[in-house]
């Protein structure tokens, strides 16, 4: 094995090593730029060539291949589609805020019932996704 190959192939598991963390850390950013650095090494790697460690750069390439999928489930879990109840609260609290902010006489429940009325046309015209969890 070359001492180049060598070397990125350790490169290429402080990377992965370093994704890990990160994700278990809940930083993606983080998880992310490492994940692209332990590919990026990983490709190097198996660039300089030598057969002498084919299992170990397949090993990594499991390894960065788990890891990009545990990525893509953390993203996946924090764009969440919202649902229609998160919709309807949100805009009911708009509403209630003519109650509160303009003073607008509204009945008991009334401003839950057109946040459910404006909601649901809303959702039969758009899709949306959740930006952030409350």
């Amino acid at each position: 094995m070359t001492d180049l190959r060598r070397a990125e192939l350790g490169q290429c598991l402080g990377f992965a090593r370093a994704c890990r963390r990160a994700l278990g850390a809940g930083d993606l950013a983080r998880a992310f730029r490492m994940h692209v650095l332990a590919s990026r090494a990983l490709w190097l790697a198996r660039a300089f060539g030598g057969g002498a460690s084919v299992t170990c750069t397949a090993t990594l390439a499991r390894t960065v291949s788990n890891l990009e999928d545990r990525l893509e489930g953390a993203i996946r879990d924090l764009t969440a589609p919202a649902d229609a109840g998160d919709l309807v609260e949100d805009i009911a609290a708009g509403v209630q805020v003519l109650e509160t902010r303009d003073g607008v006489e509204l009945p008991e429940g009334a401003a839950q019932e057109r946040g459910r009325g404006i909601a649901l046309s809303l959702l039969a015209r758009f899709r949306f996704e959740r930006i952030h969890q409350n």
